[in-house]
């Protein structure tokens, strides 16, 4: 496992949610230089991030990085897979909760 791989998941075993997520969104312009636009490593990255930012609270950030997500692991993984039914109710779910957040501010 590579270093910056190591510090995010040492960062959530320890349960420093808040500076994973910060460790996380640094990565990820990393990730779209070293790597194609469609590669499961960067969507498994946005996934990461996007797990971590609805843990805290930001739904709206959450549903733009589950959704870049989905797009780049429907192609590298399928759509039938467990992982990815899973990520898509994820994001349903969280889209759910952005909607309702929008239309109680009101």
């Amino acid at each position: 496992m590579q270093t910056r791989e190591k510090i995010l998941k040492s960062l959530m075993e320890l349960e420093h949610w808040t500076e994973a997520l910060a460790y996380c969104r640094l990565t990820i312009p990393f990730y779209q230089r070293a790597y194609p636009a469609v590669h499961p490593l960067l969507g498994l990255q946005y996934y990461t991030c996007g797990k971590l930012e609805w843990y805290l609270g930001d739904t709206e950030e959450a549903v733009k990085s589950l959704s870049k997500a989905a797009d780049v692991l429907r192609i590298t993984h399928g759509t039938n897979t467990l992982f990815m039914k899973d990520l898509l109710m994820k994001l349903e779910e969280a889209r759910a909760e952005a909607s309702y957040k929008l239309s109680s501010k009101g």
